[in-house]
């Protein structure tokens, strides 16, 4: 099909001044071929009588839950019940697409191969002063890359997914039961998994502003959520060990670096909020969720010149900011 269905999700709860934005920025690509799904999950501070107005636009289709599944439950049901598309991008309804053309260039770069799962893009940081920053995130990747290849090269930190800014094939994510694990980061477990059943493109358009504020599930969650969150990359290790992606020893040396990036994150922002204290109780607590392990990897890694090295770079390119 020249213009294949693609679906844009946009699932919300409790975002009445935000969500109008989304809905808005989704209706505004210019794709032939779409339809805009709205998840409303029980929210109790208007957020419907908000998108109210907006009802009788053209491609859009408005659903109020009778109750509260939750955030990775509302996504589930509105892929497996409500989305029709044939691709889907997920954009939660505190974020905005700002490139309108970026839908059309997702599914042009998901034809360059008849295996491509996923379509990814870059995507700005917007803050609540209004100020944004371009992470340099996919920004030298190349159009396409294998799923074992782009899971390799995920620990260096050079490429990745947000769901925002990407496109995915809805056939195969619910073959593989997406939306499965009901933890923070259920977007990367299900996409990293979705990569493994064949390629991932790659486009450079920036194709909206992921908003960091408080109320982002990740942001302010506590900390043993954020540990619980972890498990992702046992999920998706695994995952590629089944599918015989990866060797066992692939797996296992990926497994151990992404947990030390991952845990290497946790730590530092326990420390920059409450000090070495801080960060002797964070330790304590990965021991206690049998993450040791994690956080051992984790403070070597700091403790590395070729670590701190790549960091520092990392930060001066974060500066073609604001």
């Amino acid at each position: 099909m020249t213009h294949p269905l693609v679906t844009i999700m946009i699932p919300t709860r409790n975002q009445r001044e935000l969500v109008g934005d989304a809905v808005r920025s989704a209706l505004a690509q210019d794709y032939p071929n779409l339809e805009v799904v709205v998840s409303d999950d029980a929210s109790t501070d208007g957020t419907a009588q908000a998108l109210a107005p907006l009802a009788d636009a053209p491609r859009l289709r408005l659903f109020v839950n009778e109750t509260n599944l939750g955030r990775v439950g509302n996504y589930r049901h509105t892929l497996t019940e409500r989305a029709n598309g044939e691709w889907v991008l997920n954009l939660d309804g505190d974020d905005r697409l700002t490139a309108p053309d970026f839908i059309s260039h997702a599914v042009a770069a998901a034809r360059t191969a008849q295996d491509v799962m996923l379509v990814c893009g870059r995507h700005a940081e917007l803050f609540p002063d209004g100020s944004r920053r371009i992470p340099p995130v996919n920004a030298s990747a190349p159009p396409l890359m294998s799923g074992r290849d782009f899971l390799l090269v995920l620990p260096d930190q050079r490429v990745n997914v947000l769901h925002l800014a990407t496109l995915y094939r809805r056939e195969t994510a619910l073959a593989i039961g997406f939306y499965g694990m009901d933890v923070l980061s259920s977007d990367w477990e299900s996409l990293y998994r979705l990569a493994l059943e064949g390629s991932v493109a790659f486009i450079p358009d920036i194709a909206g502003d992921w908003r960091r504020h408080p109320g982002s599930a990740g942001l302010g969650a506590p900390l043993a959520q954020r540990i619980a969150n972890l498990g992702i990359f046992d999920s998706v290790a695994d995952a590629a060990l089944r599918r015989r992606v990866l060797t066992s020893e692939e797996a296992n040396g990926w497994r151990r670096r992404m947990l030390a990036i991952e845990a290497r994150g946790i730590l530092h922002t326990e420390c920059a909020r409450g000090g070495p204290a801080a960060l002797v109780r964070a330790i304590a607590q990965f021991h206690a969720h049998g993450r040791g392990g994690a956080a051992m990897g984790a403070l070597l890694s700091l403790a590395s010149p070729t670590t701190w090295l790549k960091r520092r770079a990392r930060r001066r390119q974060m500066e073609e900011v604001r």
